[in-house]
């Protein structure tokens, strides 16, 4: 006690709000109160510091069905024919690429994501087969991703290759 007390009277700000001409008691009442108000307050600042690298910061990215909305920057319009969606307990990936379903496991770590051999069902559309290559390709290439508002952006190195949207 007579250690806190000692640092209680060393600072100058403690000092004073002593109460002059008050006892012994009140005045260890008022330093003991004093240093409760900078304990909680102390612990709420660190509280915050920890929930800012939470994991629970990150984006989920299983509870919505994204979109394709462009591949390498080149707008596309599909209309929700090619899609992904998260299981983010099983760590996999389904959706469609326009004509096919694909499969895969995924990894992820921060910002780093990246898929384990894309599988893909293997019918013909006449049409359709050079922007869905383009989009199986691209998921596999994918390194890293980023959310941001509504949208889902993959990397391949720095190059943006494939654009979601929730």
């Amino acid at each position: 006690m007579g250690l806190v007390v000692r640092l209680c009277y060393s600072s100058e700000h403690l000092n004073k709000n002593l109460l002059y001409g008050a006892t012994f008691a009140d005045n260890l009442l008022l330093i003991l109160n004093l240093m409760r108000t900078h304990l909680l307050l102390c612990l709420l600042f660190l509280s915050g510091c920890s929930a800012i690298n939470s994991s629970s910061d990150l984006p989920r990215l299983g509870e919505s069905t994204w979109n394709l909305t462009a591949i390498e920057q080149r707008p596309v319009n599909f209309n929700g024919r090619a899609f992904i969606k998260f299981d983010e307990k099983e760590s996999k990936i389904s959706g469609k690429a326009l004509c096919n379903s694909y499969f895969s496991e995924y990894e992820m770590s921060g910002k780093k994501i990246s898929f384990s051999s894309v599988g893909s069902t293997k019918m013909y559309c006449e049409g359709m087969m050079d922007e869905e290559n383009k989009i199986i390709t691209n998921l596999q290439k994918t390194k890293r991703y980023d959310v941001k508002s509504d949208f889902l952006y993959f990397y391949a190195g720095e190059k943006l290759v494939l654009t979601f949207k929730r």
